[in-house]
């Protein structure tokens, strides 16, 4: 299962009103007049972009990738980006960026795994611990193994862990020259030795000219002279920040960003807690927990401090599904699967993977784009009110494989002999012809059963 941010009620509304993501090709004509705000998040949806929630119209806007021009059509789902733009005073789910800037985390070679059949888990690449779970575009091969070239692009701690939002594999394996790259906050630097920390990685800089460091500084090191005994032999070093942050505001200027917070004080007063650098002041008594991802926006103070206006937790999505789409919702910005609407919004990570059959991915791929019977993959979670809301949604191949629901048994109609189940107070499921493959699972346990819709029912035909 995966995690996502939590909307408030009112920006959930405002979504829905507002439309789903993936809007489109076009922009959407907006003349927003609020002070320039800067937005840190990953990309889960193109026409233009959606980054943290919010549709930034791209019309006239620059790209950047790691350095370079490039086209909008050159970025992909899950790059964490900085957005320069506006927001719309009237709508706060929209926005004109002016400029789109990817950088990624790190680019090198595979050191370790623990990841499971599903790709969740962890890998090593050069000291830093990259963590992979369900909301993780994977690209360039269907696994990760070890030797394997990756870029990775995510959210650091800072102290050497990155949980990764995009992982693209490069190559097999490294080629002698083939340039590596790795970003993050140095440490444990000894200007005599020349050799810096960046989490457990250590790098030389001795045969680099001058370059200004400090602890706490945000470098960027390239590579093409590789390892000598385990330490990475830097070839060029861009310091982005002596503070270690990415972006820098002025007083009064505000800032949307996404992270996993390293740290958190409540004396002395005002409480605050630390994301990718920032210190946020907190105003309120919520509870707030290291290691814990979570989108913020607030307004730079005279001290560089983020005074906090919103923030946003993520929780875990408790429901995956394979199934088929049905177009006949009665709520807008939704699709039915198994007979239940599956609401869309700005921050639904949406992928076309159908490929066969003479179908090529949508690279502008939203609501509209899909068909009914549709196979799709979705994640969501279940709203108090009993809305579901998806946090992710894959078309992929349609194909004789067995339709799925993966979740929590909440109910059955016979605590020995039960004939069907629920899953997720929802999904009611025939179990009468498997029902000796429950091995013991009860109300309150995981499970995965494969389904076959049978007029207005869900037939299981084998439970795991």
């Amino acid at each position: 299962m995966n995690a996502l941010r939590l909307l408030p009620l009112p920006l959930l509304l405002a979504a829905l009103l507002s439309g789903c993501a993936g809007g489109g090709e076009t922009g959407t004509g907006l003349t927003p007049t609020t002070e320039p705000v800067v937005s840190l998040g990953a990309i889960t949806g193109f026409g233009s972009v959606y980054v943290n929630g919010v549709h930034f119209q791209t019309t006239g806007s620059s790209v950047s990738l790691n350095g370079a021009g490039a086209n909008e059509t050159e970025l992909k789902i899950g790059m964490v980006v900085k957005v320069r733009g506006k927001i719309d005073p009237d709508d706060p789910l929209t926005g004109v960026a002016s400029a789109v800037e990817y950088d990624n985390e790190l680019k090198g070679v595979v050191t370790a795994t623990t990841l499971d059949l599903n790709n969740v888990g962890t890998i090593t690449v050069m000291g830093q611990v990259v963590t992979i779970d369900n909301q993780t575009q994977i690209e360039g091969a269907l696994s990760i193994a070890i030797n394997n070239v990756v870029e990775v692009s995510g959210y650091a701690d800072g102290l050497g862990n990155i949980h990764a939002t995009l992982v693209e594999v490069k190559s097999a394996s490294y080629t002698a020259g083939e340039e590596i790259e790795l970003k993050g906050t140095v440490s444990l630097l000894s200007p005599t030795a020349k050799t810096f920390s960046i989490g457990s990685q250590t790098i030389s800089y001795g045969g680099i000219g001058n370059v200004t460091l400090q602890d706490g500084a945000l470098v960027e090191v390239k590579s093409t002279s590789g390892f000598s005994g385990g330490v990475l032999i830097a070839n060029r070093i861009e310091v982005k920040s002596a503070s270690g942050r990415e972006f820098e505001g002025k007083d009064g200027q505000e800032l949307e960003l996404e992270g996993i917070i390293s740290a958190v004080s409540v004396s002395p007063a005002p409480p605050s807690f630390t994301v990718n650098g920032y210190t946020v002041l907190v105003q309120d008594t919520t509870p707030y927990t290291v290691g814990a991802r979570i989108e913020v926006k607030g307004k730079f103070d005279g001290n560089g401090n983020l005074v906090l206006e919103s923030a946003e937790q993520h929780i875990e999505a408790d429901l995956d599904i394979n199934g088929r789409v049905a177009l006949n919702s009665s709520i807008p910005s939704a699709i039915t699967v198994f007979g239940k609407d599956f609401i869309i919004n700005n921050q639904t990570i949406m992928n076309d993977n159908r490929d066969q059959g003479g179908y090529t991915p949508e690279h502008y791929f939203d609501i509209k784009k899909l068909g009914n019977d549709d196979r799709v993959e979705l994640s969501a979670y279940q709203q108090p009110s009993g809305s579901w809301i998806v946090t992710r949604l894959d078309r992929i191949n349609d194909s004789a494989d067995p339709l799925l629901i993966h979740g929590i048994i909440t109910a059955t109609n016979d605590p020995i002999t039960p004939t069907t189940l629920t899953i997720k107070n929802s999904f009611v499921i025939d179990i009468s012809t498997v029902a000796a493959q429950l091995s013991g699972k009860t109300v309150g346990d995981e499970i995965k059963v494969e389904i076959n819709v049978v007029g207005n029912n869900l037939v299981a035909t084998a439970i795991h």
